[in-house]
């Protein structure tokens, strides 16, 4: 946790993931093995970076348990 948000260990993700289907939504899962993602609320959200070095895009995925789930990815 860092400012109360929980953060987990996510591969740098580059493009627009938005619209993965349920299969790949679980494969993308699999692959984040680096880096750190953010898990937000199911609804579409507008992204914009923290600064002009950073630039997120937001992955959605079926996460532990089966649960459909959106994360912003730092890449």
């Amino acid at each position: 946790l860092r400012d109360g948000v929980p953060r987990v260990a996510a591969k740098a993700i580059t493009g627009d993931l938005q619209s993965v289907s349920p299969l790949l939504g679980m494969l993308v899962a699999k692959w984040i093995v680096d880096g750190e993602r953010l898990v937000v609320d199911g609804a579409p959200v507008e992204l914009a970076p923290a600064d002009d070095a950073e630039r997120y895009v937001l992955v959605s995925g079926y996460g532990v348990g089966g649960s459909f789930q959106s994360y912003v990815v730092r890449g």
